[in-house]
């Protein structure tokens, strides 16, 4: 699979898989340079075993990231997104049902 987009194709993800038990969203209602009254920017899926978080964003660089985008970052765990510069600011996201797996 080849790109020229930058920190992609990422092949060693581990999606959530089989029975999707829970799904949240955030409803960003922020967003002025649409029609419509709000946006869906994120995502979380809960499996049995694991989870996966779903952001309409992407990342010029490593250390920039543009959230309102119609690329998506996949992160298997949503603090990971909480560690970086988001343009414009994101807030850290506070899931009712993410638990980190045992042994982190």
């Amino acid at each position: 699979m080849e790109s020229t987009g930058l920190l992609r194709p990422r092949r060693d993800l581990t999606l959530v898989t089989g029975r999707i038990r829970a799904v949240e969203i955030v409803y960003d209602t922020t967003v002025d340079y649409i029609a419509t009254p709000g946006l869906v920017t994120e995502c979380l899926l809960h499996g049995d075993t694991a989870s996966t978080h779903f952001i309409a964003a992407e990342a010029h660089s490593r250390d920039e990231w543009n959230v309102q985008d119609e690329s998506v970052a996949v992160m298997t765990d949503p603090r990971a997104a909480d560690g970086l510069q988001w343009n414009p600011a994101r807030q850290p996201w506070n899931s009712s049902q993410f638990s980190p797996p045992s042994g982190r």
